[in-house]
């Protein structure tokens, strides 16, 4: 069998069914949404399906049925009545000022108006919108179906600049506002995001959204499920597995473990990101390519600046309500950390009604960890030779201390002195550089068997290779070597490994509070 046709890219519903590319029908559920008389707001990680759902509506509203012969929906509709639609995707525009927003969103009026008309004393933007969504009606004698993709991407891309965010709010909050004041032309509201912001009106002003982002009724409605995944792609599956040397079931764990993972309700269904899935069965390789379609800079340099302790990031207990609002990101970076998809909800605990939160998969894990290397300048080394990830390991491997100590050390001494004084001072450096070695050996645990233990009473680090086992304790701040190996032999971190026939090492490290930077290690 010939290779199938995979829609990578396309978000034009029209496009992939006359081109015959793959679908994996996810029409039932539309029609379920789009006929409950329910206006909602849904939000995704990037490249999972949002804007593909968005034009599948709207050529649903636009009542081509041609496009939708074989899919669920053809039996499901009835009508198939052809409305006015209103679709505005916001992927696309250029929000380095207000200029460029006021831009975008007066093209898509003009497109609109080109078709229903604009009246003379429509000066503003909202006023204009009003004027086409009632034209639309009255024209037709239907009412619109409005349609907004991407609606926060203006504010995401002045994340980094508050008071042309602020400006943004401003803009959106009055044009969104509008279709409150439209109601008796609006047949029904659909709009996509990654986030939810509080401060923007569309969840103020319009209290007749429904926020459809985490419930179980729409879990699925955008990415690939289990169930999908063995009912549309069994036959490329098994074809990858070829490819790759393995058996259909090797191959099916490896997409699960690299791809799978994602939860997007109290129900735990299982998503598949369907971005990264369709480029390895197209290509024939498991790669990376959610992470690297889209470095998350500001992400990362959020928890940067934050000092954020990364270990806190896998395993954190926390509501739905903090999830699913964000009013000042910079404040809390795990709403918009879970928002973005680079982390998700693995355990829902229904008592309480909190979950608990870890990354989705290999690829997002190792993508997110690898990109955090050059905000904490570990690219290169002191000396300015390149930080090469592969060395390190062979050195960990191959037994060679002394070697790779001393290179942790070349890239501690490339840390920027903070401008912070005092305690305050302190407590950053000491964060900082537990932050480097959760990076730097958190990389090295997808070569290498790596455990972290934060609990008090607990090894600091564990490192398992073919040949060697290290038992490791920092002492960062007040501390030494001869303290940190003293207390690996006084609370017998070594014992559950004296039976393993590895080599075993146990490494004392200790910090100059003066140099800010590893002073003496210790081996036994």
């Amino acid at each position: 069998m010939a290779q199938r046709r995979f829609p990578i890219g396309i978000q034009d519903f029209k496009t992939l069914i006359e081109d015959k590319l793959v679908y994996v029908d996810k029409t039932a559920l539309m029609h379920k949404l789009v006929t409950s008389r329910t206006n909602a707001f849904l939000g995704r990680p990037r490249r999972f399906g949002k804007s593909l759902l968005c034009t599948t509506m709207k050529y649903y509203f636009r009542g081509e049925r041609e496009l939708f012969k074989g899919l669920a929906i053809e039996k499901l509709e009835k009508d198939w009545i052809c409305r006015p639609v209103l679709h505005m995707a916001l992927s696309t525009g250029d929000y380095t000022d207000v200029e460029g927003l006021m831009h975008t969103l007066s093209g898509n009026l003009s497109d609109w108006e080109a078709l229903y008309g604009k009246g003379e004393d429509e000066n503003t933007l909202s006023r204009r919108f009003e004027g086409v969504m009632r034209r639309a009606h009255e024209m037709t004698g239907q009412k619109v179906a409005v349609l907004v993709d991407e609606y926060d991407k203006p504010l995401l891309e002045a994340m980094n600049d508050p008071e042309l965010q602020e400006k943004f709010r401003q803009i959106l909050k009055s044009f969104y506002g509008t279709m409150k004041n439209s109601d008796a032309d609006i047949q029904f509201i659909f709009l996509t995001g990654v986030t939810k912001f509080s401060k923007v009106s569309v969840f103020s002003d319009l209290n007749n959204i429904q926020d459809i982002t985490m419930s179980d009724e729409y879990a699925g409605i955008c990415g690939i499920t289990k169930q999908e995944l063995d009912y549309n792609f069994t036959a490329d599956i098994d074809r990858l597995a070829q490819q790759n040397g393995l058996t259909f079931a090797e191959m099916k764990e490896k997409l699960q473990e690299t791809y799978d993972g994602y939860h997007f309700s109290p129900c735990m269904l299982d998503v598949y990101n369907p971005f990264s899935l369709l480029q390895a069965l197209q290509n024939g390789t498991l790669d990376h390519y959610w992470f690297a379609s889209g470095t998350p800079t500001f992400l990362i340099r959020l928890l940067k600046n934050a000092n954020y302790d990364l270990r806190r990031l896998s395993g954190i207990q926390t509501t739905a309500a903090r999830l699913g609002d964000i009013s000042e990101p910079t404040n809390d970076p795990i709403p918009i950390l879970f928002q973005s998809g680079y982390l998700t909800a693995k355990v829902y605990e229904p008592r309480f009604k909190t979950y608990i939160l870890d990354f989705p998969n290999t690829e997002v894990r190792q993508g997110f960890f690898d990109s955090l290397l050059p905000q904490y300048n570990l690219r290169t080394d002191v000396n300015g030779e390149e930080f090469i990830l592969m060395q390190f390991i062979m050195m960990v491997e191959q037994g060679d201390i002394d070697s790779f100590l001393e290179r942790l050390k070349a890239l501690f001494a490339n840390i920027p002195y903070t401008q912070a004084t005092g305690e305050q001072r302190q407590r950053i450096i000491e964060q900082q550089y537990q932050n480097v070695v959760y990076i730097v050996f958190t990389l090295m645990g997808f070569y290498t068997e790596v455990e972290h233990h934060t609990a008090m009473g607990r090894i600091d680090l564990m490192v398992k290779t073919p040949q060697h086992i290290y038992v490791m304790e920092f002492k960062v701040g007040k501390g030494t070597a001869e303290e940190a190996l003293r207390q690996i032999n006084e609370k017998h971190y070594a014992e559950p490994y004296l039976a393993d026939p590895r080599q075993l090492h146990k490494v004392g490290i200790g910090f100059d509070p003066e140099t800010h930077n590893m002073d003496t290690w210790m081996v036994e």
